[in-house]
């Protein structure tokens, strides 16, 4: 039975071009594998002159430095057509069938597409050569952890191509940790060409994956390591290899981050500079216009002049328009220079892209313009660097927006145009691209018809090639209605069955199904995956990934949280998708995550909380619910067939073996941009609480309603020790975010209130809030006391003659210790009368009971976590009757403060700081 191996070279030598069939070498006999090419006589004139120059070209594309020329290279031509090496005769690591699958990828997919412009200039004529196999791979060869780099380079690639994130990739997450683990152990002895390409590799890596921050970091010390060794060798192919490979990711560098490169054209770098990259806040024009703002804008394309005059459009936007229009012509003959004229427009784009206040329109147009820049006549055709700008403009045209003017809807048909001519060029298309034109074909009047269409498109920068391109693009799309799919082997995935888009078009020839990248073969032969038989155990199947969403992710258990993309959730039996429009950030939210209150939960997951929403897509079970529905999400899950196990989604883990079970699957919070949530946990909401009053509404905003879950807790504890109208209750301590929401429900369901707490500022905040909105004696604020006899006189003063009939104890972690018992806890549980209630919802230490107390004066107590789904439909029912009036007129005071997800830390670090009474923080995801 052959082995893997076995198996790996035979199919290997079946299936590749015959001018490319690989030759075993074993000692000093050579056996000859069949080949095509026609044999020369070795009597005929010329061949031993063609043999040396042979030779020569050989020694010139391997053989640089004393190192690299012992490494042999991995695709010598020999005279007869064949490969002198068989290139996987050793491995760094002992590969196995994952590993030996990414590798064919990178041979076949990454390698050729990235290498298309290296020539190498001989005597008699220009020779292109692969210096990613010929030179890069037996150089990797020689080190474990440079071999890992190159691995989770590749996965990186695969599965961003596939939709998903890579961060979620077991292949790509262990790769990737031994090359950084390699790299620290390398920086430790040395700054060689091995640190220097680890350093690359994890630029790539973090590009993929959308790691701003840790691009522009690794590309600093990138820059740091060149100036320390000092200016890096020219003379070789291996030297130009690699200083090209260093400038090359400074340009990466800038594209992902927005910073301007170093070099100077035609002055767009200073004029951008003092237009884009200083500005705090977008600028836009006032009336009246200046003269020479009117003449510059007179002179851009028609379209984009009464588009600046007829819409807001920012200073800023409008600059790096202008400087569009300012790049010459001339730059068309000179690759160098017309590099060097796109890449500061690219990085300002990038950056405006970035801008919180830029409104979706100038978004919409920034994409098209990068889109356009993307497709200059003279740069490289799409690589695997371009996929995540790719991904960006999909999931940005995937939002329905009403444009308000013709102009408008005309700039956003060229935009969409001009993004479906760079997206095309993938031949397999990323996920959700063929929705998103499709969408623009059916709304926008006239975008279907190419007749009426091109004239509009020359209202815009349209050159030519570009327009000739275009009109290819919407032809072959109007074309294709239905593409037809195959199945393909596909590349693995954290080593299981994922689906993938195997959408291939019929023409396809050197292109991989699985990334759509060019592969470039020699005579244009057709590239086959050559380890069908290999990798026959890799299932697929055919269901399409949909668009992707912006979801807030933690990787790893207490580590820094970062914003990934992920495919939108689909409907499933019992689930339905919500599309997230706000969502609570509790005040300990950033404990939870950072690991101080050590709350258990699986990683990796999506973090999140209580949310607001709007339904997304519902699953074929759900009969009242409906599509656009306003709801309310309920982060407590609980088991279908046992509620006694629940858990706390993205937060809580719970105590119970099922609940953990259940967790493992319901791990995906709300702080994204979808979430998949149980029927169950879905409640909806009346229109009538966000209606304006003038049409018979409530007037709540939406961040009003996400004080529905923090009185939900506290909701929970009362009605489990039956609180009645007229009733007297003590709820201690009073001043957190739950306790304070405590005093409000209780106040709503007619009860009198005597509220404990530490903090006297918020105490008064209660009885100038709450106490206000209440006739007097109905909320009576008591300071705790260090003392318990003190603090239980107090509490008898503040009763008066009237009877406490229930305690509500909602303390913290932090308040009971070994050594602080809080003498508030006995105080309040010694005032209650005869027969009265107890309920405990927090604390984790063990407290001292007054056990005599308890028994003689039959005393309940009860314990409580979070409430039952029958408590948030009666809660809901006293929003929806006005019975609980919530906001500001409800005296909740400050209005809670708005976050994007991008701004994460921020927003935890405020919520924190803001406890208590109304304020604290929420996330506004999505449009409302």
């Amino acid at each position: 039975m052959p082995n893997q191996y076995t198996k790996f070279k035979a199919a290997v030598a079946s299936s590749t071009p015959p001018e490319f069939r690989w030759r075993e070498c074993t000692g000093k006999k050579q056996k000859r594998l069949r080949t095509t090419k026609k044999k020369v006589p070795l009597s005929s004139p010329g061949n031993a002159q063609r043999r040396a120059e042979d030779s020569r070209d050989e020694r010139t594309a391997v053989g640089c430095d004393s190192q690299q020329s012992q490494l042999g290279s991995l695709l010598r031509y020999s005279p007869s057509g064949g490969l002198r090496v068989d290139p996987f005769r050793s491995f760094p690591v002992h590969p196995d069938r994952s590993e030996l699958a990414v590798l064919d990828y990178f041979l076949h997919i990454l390698a050729p597409s990235g290498s298309q412009n290296f020539i190498v200039q001989h005597k008699r004529r220009k020779s292109h050569i692969d210096p990613h196999i010929n030179m890069l791979l037996p150089y990797v060869m020689q080190d474990a952890h440079l071999f890992d780099g190159l691995l989770a380079t590749c996965q990186a690639s695969i599965v961003l191509s596939t939709g998903l994130s890579a961060y979620n990739d077991r292949f790509f997450m262990q790769h990737r940790g031994r090359a950084m683990a390699g790299l620290r152990e390398n920086l430790e002895r040395n700054i060689d060409t091995t640190a220097m390409l680890s350093v690359t590799m994890l630029i790539t890596c973090d590009y993929l994956t959308g790691d701003l921050k840790a691009v522009a970091g690794h590309a600093k010390a990138l820059q740091r390591m060149v100036n320390l060794r000092g200016e890096l060798p020219n003379e070789t192919a291996w030297d130009k290899f690699v200083r090209r490979g260093v400038e090359a990711y400074k340009s990466i560098a800038y594209l992902a981050t927005g910073a301007f490169p170093e070099e100077d054209f035609v002055s767009i770098r200073s004029h951008l500079d003092h237009d884009v990259d200083a500005f705090r806040d977008l600028l836009y024009p006032q009336p009246p216009l200046s003269p020479e703002d009117c003449i510059r804008w007179s002179q851009l394309p028609s379209g984009f002049s009464e588009l600046i005059l007829a819409s807001q459009m920012s200073n800023q936007l409008t600059a790096i328009i202008c400087a569009i229009d300012q790049i010459s012509v001339d730059t068309e003959d000179d690759l160098v220079s017309a590099i060097h004229a796109v890449q500061p427009i690219q990085a300002a784009l990038q950056r405006f892209a970035q801008h919180t206040q830029a409104t979706y329109l100038e978004r919409c147009i920034a994409a098209g313009l990068l889109a356009y820049s993307f497709q200059h006549p003279r740069l490289q055709m799409p690589n695997m660097f371009h996929d995540p700008p790719m991904q960006g403009f999909i999931r940005l045209f995937s939002i329905s927006y009403r444009p308000s003017s013709t102009s408008e809807r005309e700039v956003l048909m060229w935009a969409q145009m001009s993004i479906e001519g760079f997206v095309s060029t993938r031949t397999s298309r990323l996920p959700g691209s063929k929705e998103v034109f499709a969408r623009a074909l059916a709304t926008y009047r006239g975008m279907e018809d190419w007749n009426s269409l091109q004239p509009k498109l020359q209202q815009y920068f349209c050159t030519p090639d570009v327009l000739e391109r275009w009109k290819a693009c919407h032809g072959n799309f109007q074309e294709v209605s239905t593409s037809e799919k195959v199945s393909a082997p596909c590349y693995p995935l954290t080593g299981g069955n994922v689906p993938i888009d195997s959408t291939l078009d019929t023409h396809s020839t050197n292109m991989c199904p699985f990334s759509g990248h060019m592969a470039s073969t020699a005579d244009d032969q057709v590239l086959r995956c050559p380890f069908r038989e290999a990798l026959a155990d890799y299932s697929t199947q055919e269901n399409a990934i949909m668009a992707t969403m912006k979801a807030l992710r933690q990787v790893e258990y207490a580590q820094s949280l970062e914003i990934c993309d992920l495919p939108i959730p689909q409907a499933q039996t019992g689930t339905t998708i919500i599309r997230i429009l706000a969502a609570n950030v509790i005040s300990y939210t950033g404990d939870i995550y950072n690991g101080i209150r050590k709350y258990p939960y699986p990683t990796p997951l999506t973090a999140g909380s209580s949310a607001i929403g709007r339904v997304h897509s519902l699953p074929p079970d759900s009969t009242s619910l409906k599509e656009g529905d306003l709801v309310f999400i309920d982060v407590t899950f609980r088991s279908r067939d046992d509620p006694s196990q629940v858990f706390l989604s993205a937060i809580h883990e719970g105590y119970a073996a099922g609940a953990k079970k259940l967790m493992s699957h319901w791990r995906n919070g709300s702080y994204a941009e979808y979430m998949a949530v149980p029927l169950e946990n879905v409640y909806p909401l009346s229109e009538a609480l966000i209606k304006p009053a003038d049409q018979g509404g409530m007037d709540y905003k939406v961040e009003d309603l996400l004080y529905i879950p923090r009185a939900l807790v506290s909701y929970g504890g009362l009605s489990d020790i039956n609180i009645k109208a007229g009733q007297t209750i003590l709820i201690a301590p009073a001043t957190g975010a739950f306790g304070s929401a405590a005093v409000h429900v209780a106040l709503s369901m007619g009860a009198r209130v005597i509220a404990l707490g530490r903090n006297e500022n918020i105490l008064n905040q209660l009885s100038s809030f709450l106490g206000s909105k209440q006739p007097a004696g109905r909320l009576i604020t008591v300071p705790i006391k260090s003392d318990m006899d003190t603090q239980l006189d107090a509490i008898k003063s503040a009763a008066g003659t009237i009877p406490i009939d229930a305690y509500l104890d909602i303390s913290p972690p932090s308040a009971f210790t070994s050594t602080n018992q809080s003498p508030h806890f006995k105080a309040c549980i010694l005032s209650l009368r005869h027969s009265g209630r107890v309920s405990l919802m927090g604390g984790q230490m063990e407290v001292t009971l007054p056990h005599s107390r308890v028994m003689h004066w039959n005393l309940s107590i009860r314990g409580k976590w979070m409430f039952e789904r029958e408590d948030v439909r009666n809660l809901i029912k006293m929003v929806e009757g006005g019975f609980m009036v919530l906001g500001e007129k409800g005296g909740l005071g400050k209005a809670p403060r708005a976050f994007a997800l991008e701004d994460w830390k921020e927003a935890f670090d405020y919520a924190k700081e803001n406890a208590g009474l109304g304020g604290g923080a929420y996330f506004k995801i999505g449009e409302y």
